[in-house]
């Protein structure tokens, strides 16, 4: 596979070990933004993550906390779509409390790998419960929420192959939306910033992109109508002369 971009992604260093110049990805980047509402734009609202979707909040990210150990936490889920498929993840963004400075991101895409950074940073994850009071941090459909996120993850590898393939989109991101109520969606984009190489290393993203580009993009599509040779000959503007030699007089 040959990928025509203006940007590098971690997969890119499979090129080394050569490629196909026959199958050409064109790694443009586009986005779109979609509504919170399913009633709104419903096309591609199955991939906003499920995960702190009972949250009226304007963003939907759990609400800043912080712990003992004097740092502040958000929790941010988000949606890859990889050839055809969905992989949910949270990004769980820390910063000193009080900090004015960049937020540190790790981007978990399993309930181990969540629950171990969790620990790590000083939190347990709560058992499911329905929100009974206005200050309960922790209702349920939250990041904190055990089974929730349990369920979160296990939703991973959902197939939407056909979706994706008709609109010829072999990546697209669904992150939060600094307008309030809804959530950007970017095709072909870069996918090192959401640490997708916890997924799949560079040669495997690298193949399953080849494999989805060559194969399934490629027999996408209406096949073409059969049509008989004889109305082929008359579409082409020929008579049944044209390949004939015409006859001639006997003497």
């Amino acid at each position: 596979m040959r990928i025509i971009s203006k940007f590098k992604d971690y997969y890119d260093s499979a090129l080394s070990f050569g490629h196909d110049a026959h199958v050409v990805f064109e790694r443009e980047t586009t986005s779109i933004q979609i509504s919170q509402r399913a009633d709104i734009n419903p096309e591609y609202h199955f991939m906003i993550p499920s995960l702190g979707a009972r949250r009226s909040s304007q963003r939907w990210i759990e609400e800043a906390i912080t712990n003992s150990r004097g740092f502040e936490f958000e929790f941010d889920p988000f949606t890859v779509a990889f050839c055809g498929k969905l992989y949910h993840g949270i990004d769980i963004k820390y910063r000193k409390d009080g900090s004015l400075g960049d937020w540190t991101s790790n981007h978990c895409y399993d309930f181990d790998s969540y629950t171990t950074q969790m620990t790590r940073y000083g939190f347990g994850l709560y058992e499911k419960k329905q929100k009974t009071h206005s200050w309960e941090k922790f209702p349920k459909g939250s990041p904190c929420c055990e089974e929730e996120v349990k369920n979160y993850f296990d939703a991973s590898g959902s197939d939407h192959t056909d979706f994706f393939a008709e609109r010829r989109q072999p990546i697209a991101v669904c992150l939060d939306s600094e307008r309030a109520g809804f959530r950007d969606i970017f095709f072909n984009c870069i996918l090192t910033g959401q640490e997708f190489y916890r997924v799949f290393d560079a040669f495997t993203a690298f193949q399953e992109l080849d494999m989805f580009i060559s194969g399934v993009m490629a027999h996408d599509g209406n096949p073409m109508e059969a049509i008989s040779d004889t109305d082929m000959r008359d579409k082409k503007g020929f008579d049944k002369m044209s390949f004939k030699k015409p006859p001639t007089k006997r003497r």
